[in-house]
């Protein structure tokens, strides 16, 4: 079966103040939502964005920059594109 490449939209940052985006390759959508839950077990469920991004560093007034996700209220509804998953390796 050929992979896919499922767009995952959640959040509104142009009417609202958080959104975010995530595109994640599986055979179909059930496979894709799970592995893009399965992705935020990497950094326990949040991302500390100033350490990750080195802006804590450049930035001395920013004290703390962190982003909070909950795998449980991500769905096969957030993907809004489906294409067929480009091939080339990725260097």
């Amino acid at each position: 079966m050929m992979e896919k490449d499922f767009l995952f939209s959640l959040g509104d940052s142009s009417n609202g103040p958080v959104g975010f985006c995530a595109t994640v390759r599986g055979k179909n959508a059930k496979e894709a939502t799970a592995k893009l839950k399965k992705a935020f077990e990497w950094f326990n469920s949040e991302c500390d964005v100033a350490k990750a991004t080195g802006i804590r560093g450049e930035e001395k007034d920013l004290r703390d920059l962190e982003v909070y996700f909950n795998p449980d209220y991500i769905s096969e509804n957030d993907i809004i594109e489906v294409s067929a998953a480009d091939e080339r390796a990725v260097s």
